[in-house]
């Protein structure tokens, strides 16, 4: 099964590569500020994903959970994802994630992030920090054989940086006209990314209005700052809907073991 890292960013962004490298310097002064844009907020919403290798075999599924109310938190935009392999793809590699993300409502800057996957061999928990200096990372893992932890840190000092879910919003705010790119920071688990969004037009996709994009990713060097291929992604397109909602309608990508496909089976309001 894949990874959290992969999946849930895969459905967040389309991922391919980029042909030509950047400079250290050049890619932090092509990323905007933080800004939701002119779309409505996106009301307390569940969805629910179903993933597949070549749109037949069932592999996993995703539920995520926008919105959600929490008094302890008045300030806080709370997102939830919880999601897994299922079927026969469960029998070989069992595979459970889940996600905890925390945005300041209004302008949806990340404030923490915390993830939790399990296979069938380690537990692994993330928890990013995003601040004023920067993406504090924290990553402990634990060998359910021995029993044995490992833990590692790191510190991203760029401030204009995105989680997984942070980034999902603000990119929904966009104007998406034909053509367009959109430049973005994440760093949704353990590692920093440069992500270009394109707008290749509308179109109608599964019987709804929606805008097609393509995305593009490299990973940031955390020791040089400079960006590098990312050789596990090959080619993707996604589809978002084309109304107030903006959210995603399914991403087909081919990755280093096949054809992934992240298809929207169930929409509700919280």
């Amino acid at each position: 099964m894949i990874k959290t890292s992969t999946l849930l960013s895969h459905l967040l962004f389309s991922l391919s590569l980029l042909a030509t490298p950047l400079l250290a310097e050049n890619w932090k002064s092509s990323i905007p500020p933080f800004d939701p844009g002119n779309q409505p907020p996106l009301a307390p919403t569940q969805l629910s994903y179903a993933v597949s290798w070549n749109g037949t075999l069932r592999a996993g599924s995703l539920h995520f959970q926008f919105g959600k109310k929490d008094k302890r938190y008045p300030s806080m935009y709370i997102s939830q994802v919880q999601g897994g392999s299922t079927g026969a793809a469960a029998l070989l590699f069992p595979y459970k994630c889940s996600l905890s993300s925390y945005t300041q409502k209004g302008n949806y800057k990340p404030a923490i992030s915390i993830a939790y996957e399990n296979d069938r061999k380690k537990s692994t928990t993330t928890t990013n920090r995003y601040k004023s200096s920067g993406v504090q990372h924290a990553e402990s893992k634990t060998e359910l054989r021995t029993n044995k932890k490992k833990q590692q840190s790191h510190q991203f000092p760029y401030a204009n940086t995105h989680g997984a879910i942070s980034a999902m919003l603000n990119i929904r705010g966009k104007a998406f006209q034909q053509g367009d790119v959109y430049n973005l920071c994440i760093h949704p688990f353990s590692s920093p990314y440069y992500a270009n969004i394109t707008v290749l037009g509308r179109e109608v996709h599964r019987g709804r209005p929606a805008i097609k994009l393509d995305v593009r990713l490299r990973k940031i060097d955390l020791k040089t700052n400079q960006l590098k291929t990312y050789k596990k992604l090959r080619k993707a397109t996604l589809w978002i809907t084309d109304d107030d909602q903006r959210i995603p309608l399914e991403l087909r990508t081919k990755v280093f073991i096949g054809d992934v496909r992240v298809v929207l089976s169930s929409q509700k309001s919280l």
